[in-house]
Formats: structure tokens, sequence, C-alpha cells
């Protein structure tokens, strides 16, 4: 221990960290790293998934309707209001240029209209 000592910080720290830890709730991914079932490198993401999944669960629970979420059905959803939408812009562009054709003064007009009909009917 005496020829170790500088080491003691270290594990002062290391006891310090895993009891936070363990506060935290993160026994689990602590367990894994110290067994070597996880390495560093895949210690973030999997925290990352780990604190993920718990705020889906934890909303699940707040909101169980989101349970029956089915995203293939939302897209399919968006997808056809998308397509209804592009319908209905195109179908209003015809009834714009309808009710603007009606309202056209009929006969031979004055004016630039006029010239128009005028060669129009030539």
């Amino acid at each position: 221990m005496l020829e170790q000592c500088e080491q003691l910080s270290h594990w002062t720290d290391y006891v310090d960290c895993t009891q936070r830890t363990k506060e935290l709730g993160l026994q689990n991914l602590l367990s894994a790293l110290e067994d070597g079932k996880i390495s560093d490198e895949q210690l973030l993401p999997s925290f990352h998934a780990a604190y993920y999944e718990a705020l889906l669960q934890d909303q699940l629970r707040s909101f169980p309707e989101l349970a029956r979420f089915d995203g293939a059905i939302h897209e399919h959803s968006v997808q056809s209001f998308r397509t209804m939408d592009l319908q209905h812009i195109r179908h209003s562009s015809l009834e714009v240029a309808r009710a603007h054709h009606r309202d056209i003064p009929p006969g031979g007009g004055i004016g630039p209209i006029g010239v128009l009909r005028g060669e129009i009917a030539k």
C-alpha cells in the first residue's frame, strides 16, 4: 500500500464515481462496464440508448395512447395527404382559370380585349 499510495486517490475517486452512478440508477451500465460486457468506446452510445429508452418508457406510462402509434400508418396518412393536397392545388388553379374566363365580358368589347377578340376571330 505504501508503494502505491498515489493510486489511493484514484481508488477513492473511483469509489465516489461508482456511488454516484448507483444513486443515478446506472448500476446496470456500471456493472456491464466493470464485467467487460461493454467497452469504453461503447459506454456513451450504451448510455444514450438506455437514457432514451427510459424516456420512451416514461412517456408511454404518462401517455398510453402513444403505445398505439404506428409509424407506417402515420407515414401512409402523411403521403396520402400530400397527394390529395397537390390534387387540390391543381384543381383550384383550374377553377381560378375558369372563373377568370367566365368573368371576361362577352362580345367584341373595347380596348385591348376587343382587339384580342377581333384578332382571335380572324
